[in-house]
C-alpha cells in the first residue's frame, strides 16, 4: 500500500497568476520524485468545479501572485466541504503576514525560493490529507462494525455489561433478565459491586484496583451475584478489554453457574485445549496472537510467533504407524511445554504443527526456536517399541509495531516456516520487518560499493535501443544508450541501481562513463563508415559540473568525432526547476554543436512555453501521451499541438513506449519524427537493428 500512496499523482490545484512560474513550481515537485497531476483555474466557478469532480488533494497558492481574491478563494474551498490541504507559498516571512493567513485558517507555509523546503512542505501537507481521508474511511468502517456489534450483543442470549470505573455503561436485555430488571435506565451508572454478594463484591473491588493499575484482567472469575429480589446465585464473570462510545471500559460476562465449578472448569479446558497434547488449541492461539499486536501497538513491547512442524512427517508417520501418532505428538508437545517460557504460549496450530508466541524480539525468538529444534534432534522418542530421532523446522514472525495485522503475521510466520522445511529442514527463519529496513540500507550500501567499482574496473555492460525514423528526414542510425551492472555473475538493470547513484553521489561518475563509452563507439563507427547518433541521459548534477563540458570537449577532440553524433537527454521537470543552468549548459555546448532533447516533454501546465528560454533539437513526449493515444481524443490534440510547435522550432519529435502495432499505428500522422520502443526494438548488448 505505502508503495501505491508514493505512486499516486498529487491531483494538485496550481493559483499562480504567472504560467512560467506554475510550471517551474510543478517542475520543482516532480524533480523530488512526486509525479504530480495539476489543474489550474482562472475562476472561482473553475475553482469550484475543480473541487467538486477532481476531488484535489492540495492547494497552493501565493498571496501576492495568487490568481484569484484570496479570501473568497478560500471560501469558495471551504463550502466545497472536501478535506484540501492549503499551502501558502511565501517570498518571505514577515510575522504579519504569517499571522493575517493564520486568520484565514492558513496553517502550512512553504518558501517559494527554496526548494527542497516546498517539497518538504508539500509532501508532509499531502500526507496528512491522504492520512486524513484514510482515517475518515476506516471511522465510517468502524461505525458499521460497532453498529452491527451493537446488534450482535443486543441479540445475544448471553448476559453482557460493558462498566467504566466500575459503573455499567451498557447492558444487553440478557443481562438484565438474568438480574429481574425490566429496563437498563434502572441500573445506569450503579456499580456492578451492588450486584455482587458480599466478600465476593469486596474481592471484585480489589480486582478493580489492580486493572485500573494496569494488570490484565483473568479470563474468568467465580463470584455470587445478587438479583433484584434479593436473591443470589453462582456465577462465572468472563473478561474482556474493549471500547464504548470511544472510552476504555471492560466487558463482563455473567454465566450462572448452573453446573458443578469443577465440570465448568473441564469445560472451558476441554474449549481452549487440544485433547491430544493438551497445549492451546489453534482458536485460542489467534486469541493471544491478536493481543499480542494489540499490545504491540500500544507500545508494551514485541512478542514473536514460532511454528514448528516434523521434517518429513510422511516418512516418519510411515515408521510409527497411524496408531502412535498421538503419543508421537504428545512426547514433542511436552518438549514445546517445556521450552515455553512463564509469559509464552504453546499450541498445537494443525494436525502436525506446533506454535509457540513467546514474549520478547527477534533474539528471543531465535534462541527459543534454536533451543527447541536442538532440543527435538538431541531427544530419543520411544514409540510402538520403536526408539528413533526426528527433526523440526521453525518459521516464525515477529510481532511490532511493523507487523500489519494478525493474518500478515501468520502468513509470514507460514512462509517462513516453508523456506525451512525447503532448505533441508533442522532450521529456523524468522521474519522482522525492523531487520527488513536494515537489511535493504545495507544492500543499497553494497550496492553503491560494486557499481564504484564497476564504474572504475569496467563491470558496466552497454544497452543500445534504436531510435526508427518515421518521416524520413532523419538520416543515419540512431540509439538510446544505457547501462547494467554486472556484480556476481548477473546483471542489474539501471531502474534498481539510479537512485542509489544519486543517493551517494555517484550519477556524475556514472554519467562521464557513458558519454565516453558513447564518444569512443561512435568514434569508431564513424570511422568504419557508420556514422551514428547517440542518446545519453545525462543528470542534474552533471549539467551544473562546471567541468563536464571542457571534458567532453577533450574527448571530442582526442576521437575527433563530430559533436552532433551526440544528444544528451534532459528531462522537462529537471529543466523547469533548474533553468538557469540548463540554459547555461546549452550556451556552454552550442560550440561543439550536441544535440540536447528534452524527455517526459508535455506533462506541464504548457510545456512549449519552455521554448522561450531555450531552444533542444529534439523533445521526446511524455510515455503517458502515447499510453491515452486512441483512447482519449484530447490527447491526440495536445501530440498534434505539441509536435506542430516542436517542428516550428526546427526540432525533432521522439514517441517512445511503442509497445504494440496499434500504438504506432496511433502516433502515425501526428508529426513525430523518431519512434522508440519494444515493439520497435527492445534494448539490446549489440547494435544489431536494420536501418
Amino acid at each position: 500500500m505505502a508503495n501505491k500512496q508514493k505512486d499516486e499523482p498529487l491531483r494538485l490545484v496550481l493559483l499562480e497568476d504567472s504560467m512560467e512560474e506554475a510550471e517551474r513550481l510543478i517542475g520543482i515537485l516532480k524533480s523530488g520524485g512526486m509525479p504530480v497531476r495539476p489543474t489550474r483555474p482562472e475562476t472561482l466557478e473553475e475553482l469550484a468545479g475543480v473541487l467538486e469532480r477532481q476531488n484535489p488533494e492540495i492547494l497552493l497558492f501565493d498571496p501576492e501572485t495568487c490568481l484569484l481574491p484570496v479570501e473568497e478563494m478560500l471560501e469558495r474551498a471551504r463550502d466545497s466541504g472536501k478535506d484540501v490541504g492549503i499551502v501558502a507559498l511565501l517570498s518571505r516571512l514577515h510575522e504579519s503576514e504569517i499571522i493575517a493567513l493564520y486568520d484565514l485558517g492558513i496553517y502550512a507555509f512553504a518558501p517559494r525560493k527554496n526548494e527542497r523546503l516546498l517539497r518538504e512542505v508539500v509532501a508532509h501537507v499531502l500526507a496528512d490529507v491522504r492520512s486524513r481521508r484514510a482515517l475518515r474511511r476506516l471511522e465510517a468502517s468502524l461505525l458499521e462494525t460497532e453498529r452491527r456489534c451493537e446488534n450482535l450483543i443486543d441479540s445475544s442470549r448471553d448476559p453482557i455489561a460493558y462498566i467504566h470505573g466500575g459503573m455499567h455503561v451498557r447492558a444487553n436485555q440478557a443481562y438484565l433478565e438474568m438480574f429481574g430488571y425490566e429496563d437498563f435506565e434502572e441500573i445506569l451508572g450503579t456499580p456492578v459491586l451492588d450486584l455482587l454478594e458480599g466478600e465476593h463484591a469486596l474481592a471484585f473491588r480489589d480486582l478493580l484496583k489492580r486493572i485500573d493499575k494496569g494488570e490484565q484482567p483473568p479470563r474468568q472469575l467465580d463470584t455470587v451475584a445478587v438479583r433484584a429480589d434479593g436473591s443470589s446465585f453462582k456465577a462465572t464473570l468472563e473478561f474482556s478489554p474493549a471500547n464504548y462510545q470511544g472510552e476504555p471500559c471492560l466487558q463482563i460476562i455473567f454465566r450462572q453457574q448452573t453446573v458443578d465449578p469443577e465440570l465448568a472448569r473441564q469445560l472451558e479446558e476441554f474449549k481452549t485445549r487440544d485433547p491430544v497434547t493438551g497445549l492451546l488449541n489453534r482458536q485460542t492461539l489467534m486469541q493471544r496472537v491478536e493481543e499480542a499486536l494489540a499490545s504491540a501497538l500500544r507500545g508494551s513491547g514485541e512478542s514473536a510467533l514460532l511454528l514448528f512442524e516434523i521434517d518429513e512427517f510422511r516418512r516418519v508417520l510411515q515408521r510409527v504407524g497411524l496408531a502412535n501418532t498421538d503419543l508421537l505428538l504428545r512426547d514433542l508437545a511436552e518438549l514445546i511445554r517445556a521450552a515455553a517460557g512463564a509469559g509464552d504460549h504453546a499450541a498445537r496450530f494443525t494436525d502436525q504443527s506446533f506454535a509457540l508466541l513467546v514474549q520478547g524480539g527477534a533474539d528471543r525468538a531465535e534462541a527459543v526456536a534454536e533451543t527447541l529444534k536442538r532440543k527435538v534432534a538431541e531427544h530419543i522418542f520411544e514409540v510402538g517399541g520403536q526408539s528413533f530421532t526426528l527433526t523440526v523446522s521453525a518459521g516464525g514472525a515477529i510481532i511490532g509495531e511493523k507487523s500489519g495485522n494478525v493474518p500478515e503475521i501468520l502468513s509470514r510466520a507460514e512462509e517462513m516456516l516453508h523456506k525451512s522445511a525447503a532448505m533441508g529442514g533442522n532450521r529456523a527463519l524468522i521474519f522482522d520487518p525492523a531487520a527488513e529496513d536494515k537489511a535493504e540500507a545495507a544492500r543499497q550500501e553494497a550496492l553503491a560499493q560494486q557499481l564504484d567499482r564497476a564504474i572504475v574496473s569496467q563491470g558496466l555492460v552497454p544497452y543500445y535501443q534504436a531510435l526508427v525514423s518515421m518521416s524520413g528526414e532523419v538520416a543515419g542510425p540512431a540509439y538510446e544508450l544505457s547501462v547494467a551492472l554486472s556484480a556476481d555473475g548477473q546483471e542489474i538493470p539501471a531502474s534498481e541501481f539510479i537512485a542509489v547513484a544519486q543517493r551517494k553521489g555517484l550519477l556524475g561518475k556514472l554519467d562521464r562513463w557513458m558519454v565516453r563509452h558513447a564518444v569512443q563507439t561512435a568514434a569508431q563507427l564513424e570511422k568504419a563508415g557508420k556514422p551514428t547518433t547517440f542518446y545519453v541521459r545525462l543528470a542534474m548534477s552533471t549539467v551544473e559540473d562546471a567541468s563536464f563540458v571542457p571534458w567532453l570537449a577533450e574527448k571530442l577532440k582526442e576521437t575527433r568525432l563530430r559533436g552532433d553524433a551526440l544528444v544528451f537527454e534532459l528531462p522537462e521537470a529537471d529543466v523547469l526547476v533548474n533553468l538557469k543552468s540548463c540554459k547555461e549548459f546549452m550556451r556552454m555546448l552550442e560550440p561543439l554543436h550536441c544535440g540536447v532533447c528534452i524527455t517526459q516533454f508535455g506533462s506541464g501546465l504548457n510545456s512549449t512555453h519552455l521554448f522561450k528560454h531555450i531552444k533542444p533539437t529534439h523533445v521526446k513526449l511524455d510515455r503517458g501521451f502515447v499510453a491515452d493515444l486512441g483512447r482519449n481524443p484530447e490527447i491526440t490534440q495536445k501530440v498534434e499541438a505539441i509536435c506542430h510547435e516542436v517542428r516550428a522550432l526546427g526540432a525533432k519529435v521522439i514517441a517512445e513506449h511503442i509497445d504494440s502495432p496499434s500504438k504506432l499505428q496511433e502516433v502515425l500522422g501526428l508529426g513525430v519524427d523518431l519512434v522508440q520502443g519494444f515493439f520497435v526494438h527492445a534494448p539490446s548488448r549489440e547494435m544489431s537493428y536494420e536501418f
